[in-house]
């Protein structure tokens, strides 16, 4: 059986490795349309579940809320997304995509998707079962400690 110290420091090892693949093939794309990584998660996650509480969407897109405002003021001043007070409770600070944001969202994805084509195309589709079985079994296993 799996000692704990080890599974932990595969685990830590493993996202770090994942993040840098992320950025490493992301990123390029991003700042190819002039955004972030962060601002696409952001851009995605209002595309999928529209008009989000700020503290919400920060725990969603696992963005510390304190650096939530200074990231949604650059992303309004570009026009991808609209800030508005809830009209039910002033203090509530709702955001939403706007066409813009969309547009933007859709391009960096349409590229993403375009440059990873060709890796998808030659790799079989059990590879991908068993990569989200296992990021199934990872999640559950999670859930568990955050009980």
């Amino acid at each position: 059986m799996m000692e704990v110290a080890e599974f932990r420091d595969k685990l830590i090892t493993s996202f770090l490795i994942l993040q840098v693949y992320a950025d490493e093939s992301l990123g390029p794309v991003c700042r190819e349309h002039g955004v972030t990584v962060q601002q696409f998660h952001i851009l995605m996650e209002l595309d999928e579940h529209p008009m989000q509480k700020a503290g919400d969407l920060s725990d969603t897109v696992g963005v510390l809320r304190g650096n939530m405002a200074g990231i949604c003021k650059k992303m309004e001043q570009n026009h991808w997304i609209v800030r508005e007070r809830s009209q039910k409770d002033e203090r509530v600070v709702l955001i939403s995509l706007t066409e813009e944001g969309r547009r933007v969202k859709r391009e960096v994805a349409k590229e993403a998707e375009s440059r990873l084509e060709s890796i998808f195309a030659n790799e079989p589709e059990e590879t991908f079962n068993t990569i989200f079985a296992g990021l199934d079994a990872l999640g559950k296993l999670m859930e568990k400690l955050q009980k």
